[in-house]
Order: C-alpha cells, then sequence, then structure tokens
C-alpha cells in the first residue's frame, strides 16, 4: 500500500501555488534566467539565497561595488517583490536594515517538483495501480476548486470564464478566450504539468473536472498539446443548455 503521507504530498505538488504571479513582482524576472542571475542584481539575489541576511554593506564587499550602486539594485529588487528588508542590530551600534528574499525571490531559482512528482507517481502506480493515480489527480481537482471557488460564487458564466483564465494563466496556461453564439472556446498554449500527462493523461481529465465545477458548467476538452497539437482547447457551455 503506497504511503498516505506520500499520496498527501504527491496531492500538495499538484496544486502547489504559481511559481511566481507576473502581476506581484512589478515586471521583473518570472523564471530561472542565467543571463539575469549574472546581472548585479541576479548576483545580490544568490548571496541573499546563501547568507539569508545581508546589510547594504555586505553586499557592497563581497561585490566590490559602492554602497549607492548597492541601494539602486535593492530599490529595483524591492519594488519588484523579490526581497525585503528588516532592522537589524549587530552589538551596541545603531540599528540598520538587512535584506532577504521573499518567497518570490526564492522562486526564481530551479525548484524540481516535476522530477518528484513523476517518481510519487511511477511508484504510486506500481504499488496501487492507475485507479490510485486517477484518485490522486481528482483530489487535486477538488482541492483546486474549493480553494478558488468563493471568487467564483454567484457570477455569471462570462464573468466566471475570465475568472478561470486568470487562475490558468497564474499556473502559466497562457490562456486565450473568447466567445462564440453563447459558448467559450478557451485555448492554452502551455502546459504547466511538463511531459507528465504523457504518461498520466488522468491529469488532463481531472483539470476538466476542476473548471467545470468552477464555471458551474459544462466543459469538453477538443485539443491537446501532449498529442502534438499547437494547444489545448476546451468548450464551455451554460449547464442548462
Amino acid at each position: 500500500m503506497f504511503p498516505r503521507f506520500l499520496f498527501v504530498l504527491a496531492v500538495n505538488l499538484l496544486v502547489h501555488e504559481p511559481i511566481t504571479d507576473p502581476a506581484s513582482v512589478g515586471g521583473g524576472p518570472t523564471m530561472y534566467d542565467e543571463r539575469f542571475f549574472r546581472s548585479t542584481r541576479g548576483q545580490i539575489l544568490q548571496l541573499l539565497r546563501k547568507r539569508r541576511l545581508c546589510t547594504v554593506d555586505d553586499l557592497s564587499e563581497s561585490l566590490g561595488l559602492s554602497a549607492n550602486a548597492i541601494r539602486q539594485q535593492l530599490a529595483v529588487l524591492e519594488r519588484d517583490g523579490l526581497i525585503g528588508q528588516e532592522p537589524l542590530r549587530r552589538g551596541r551600534y545603531k540599528p540598520c536594515f538587512a535584506y532577504s528574499l521573499t518567497g518570490a525571490g526564492d522562486d526564481l531559482f530551479p525548484k524540481q517538483y516535476d522530477l518528484l512528482l513523476r517518481g510519487l507517481l511511477r511508484e504510486m502506480a506500481e504499488e496501487d495501480g492507475h485507479e490510485k493515480i486517477a484518485t490522486l489527480f481528482d483530489r487535486a481537482a477538488m482541492r483546486m476548486s474549493e480553494r478558488h471557488n468563493h471568487t467564483f460564487e454567484g457570477k455569471p458564466l462570462g464573468q466566471r470564464v475570465t475568472l478561470l483564465a486568470g487562475v490558468l494563466n497564474e499556473l502559466g496556461t497562457l490562456l486565450e478566450h473568447e466567445e462564440q453564439a453563447g459558448t467559450f472556446v478557451l485555448r492554452g498554449y502551455n502546459c504547466p504539468y511538463g511531459c507528465i500527462p504523457r504518461e498520466y493523461p488522468q491529469i488532463c481529465s481531472a483539470d476538466v473536472q476542476m473548471m467545470a465545477r468552477l464555471l458551474a458548467a459544462r466543459v469538453e476538452k477538443v485539443n491537446c498539446l501532449q498529442q502534438g497539437e499547437g494547444y489545448c482547447s476546451f468548450i464551455v457551455t451554460p449547464a442548462d443548455e
């Protein structure tokens, strides 16, 4: 029997909050970018990742730049929501401010959630079969819909579709939507689950269920990126039709 705590871990990985909401970081970097991390701001983030807290003087000494130059870079990083500051007292000296990464800043560094999740899914399939995988995805879809349901309740279908597009775009789906004669067409140009659906297509069915719950409508998947098509597309029709 696959251990319950690993099952719960897999659910949590599937419904993990989006790595970075671009709207919350003021147009700054939203994923690991090797060129960015070679820049002064990128080097500052790396030092904060290694040391947890750094003052302006710490960063100035480490990078060989003036304190004013460091402050200019820190101001941009703080504006973009990637770092924060807190008072720091060292001995009897006057308190100064130290800087640390925010959650958004930490999320710029690579995470291997997909490798861990794929490993868990394979172990689960070997131990308990693919029915357990379907249960896992259904649980994740339910959790996701419960998380957002309060913002969808009582709203007309068109507004729900717009809200859903926002939720899915936070996950990185690059979703577009349009209304066509009373129905809605959604097209997503990126799969946030990577190559996992190729091995476990049940996750696509769970996504459709989650969308149907939030929209209180019928949702049909028509195209799929994982089958070599250019996008995933969904047709949404009112439940009473």
